[in-house]
């Protein structure tokens, strides 16, 4: 199977987010200068959301006082 770039966040404000499926029920996620690689499913889901997260709460869009 061919590389597919399943999502892709790039904001000029903050570093890259890609999810990108490698395989069947295989998925790498990038953020910024990370790789994290050989993900199945659950796990891209869970580093892709923390990926998000974080960037929002770096850019003060969480937890507004």
């Amino acid at each position: 199977m061919p590389q597919r770039i399943c999502f892709d966040l790039a904001n000029p404000t903050q570093w890259p987010i890609k999810l990108i499926q490698t395989g069947r029920d295989r998925f790498v996620v990038i953020y910024g200068l990370q790789r994290f690689e050989g993900l199945d499913y659950a796990e891209a889901a869970a580093k892709l959301g923390q990926s998000i997260m974080h960037a929002q709460a770096c850019e003060g869009l969480l937890d507004p006082n």
